[in-house]
């Protein structure tokens, strides 16, 4: 595809500079992409916008935000995603600090649980050589990786521990920091969302979500099956809602270990989409 609208650097949990995606673009044709880091964005990102115009590639803002909703005795993770032509940075941030706080007290329960295993991983070391506004469970499945010789996805497992993650925003309060930051707010990966929330909350509850001021669906993921992208166009054609599709790109070496642009939208589907964002 030619457009790629769900790209993540080493400010979240992907392994790239955003000066490296942009090069990787490049060398791959890609018309236009998105960086949607997690739970914030730096203005470096806002620099390679600009330096992509240069070099024919379309770059929007994005991010990615973490939300939980609770649905018949069970929490429902959905992350809404938000792209803007000029995002309110301050403002995106600002409202996501008890998110990236929580995340930071749960990357120190994963680090102490590893060190109770014997993997001797230090917070203060991986803190000071990480780009992230928070240590994520990938980075520190990285460090598991290497320590014990595993694959990276025998080490998530091992990063994992329960809790009840109420540091969470809810959907709508997700949707309203996108939108108050200049920003339209989409549903990630929402085939698997939209399953869940009609399953757990039946039509009303996704219904709520655009009367709140959901935009779009990304239909094109890599997940998805075709029975879950043909039910995503449906829904977006009913509710006119905006088409997106992304990679979820997180580097070479991380899920989904695919390149930028192997899921993703078409150039009509990226002019609806820019048309929206340009309003």
């Amino acid at each position: 595809m030619l457009y790629d609208l769900h790209i993540h650097s080493f400010y979240s949990d992907g392994e790239d500079s955003p000066e490296n995606i942009l090069k990787y673009a490049l060398s791959l044709g890609i018309k236009g992409f998105a960086i949607t880091d997690h739970n914030g964005i730096r203005s470096e990102v806002k620099q390679i916008a600009d330096r992509a115009r240069k070099f024919g590639i379309e770059v929007f803002e994005g991010i990615e935000i973490s939300s939980q909703i609770s649905l018949k005795n069970d929490n429902l993770n959905l992350h809404i995603l938000g792209y803007s032509s000029n995002f309110n940075i301050r403002n995106l941030n600002e409202g996501l600090k008890k998110t990236v706080a929580g995340y930071k007290m749960r990357a120190k329960k994963i680090i102490k649980k590893c060190r109770t295993l014997g993997i001797p991983i230090n917070y203060n070391r991986l803190k000071k050589q990480s780009n992230e506004f928070y240590i994520s469970r990938n980075t520190i499945a990285q460090e598991i990786a290497k320590y014990q010789n595993i694959e990276f996805k025998e080490a998530l497992k091992i990063a994992f521990i329960e809790e009840n993650e109420d540091w969470f925003l809810s959907p709508f309060q997700a949707i309203s920091l996108i939108k108050t930051s200049g920003g339209i707010p989409v549903l990630a990966h929402s085939g698997k969302h939209t399953s869940k929330l009609l399953e757990k909350a039946s039509k009303s509850m996704f219904e709520k979500l655009i009367d709140n001021g959901l935009r779009g669906v990304e239909v094109f993921y890599p997940s998805h099956s075709q029975i879950e992208t043909n039910a995503l166009l449906d829904i977006a054609k009913s509710y006119g809602l905006i088409i997106t599709g992304g990679t979820d790109y997180h580097g070479l070496s991380r899920p989904p270990y695919i390149k930028i642009g192997s899921t993703g939208i078409n150039h009509k589907e990226f002019n609806e989409f820019k048309k929206a964002l340009l309003v």
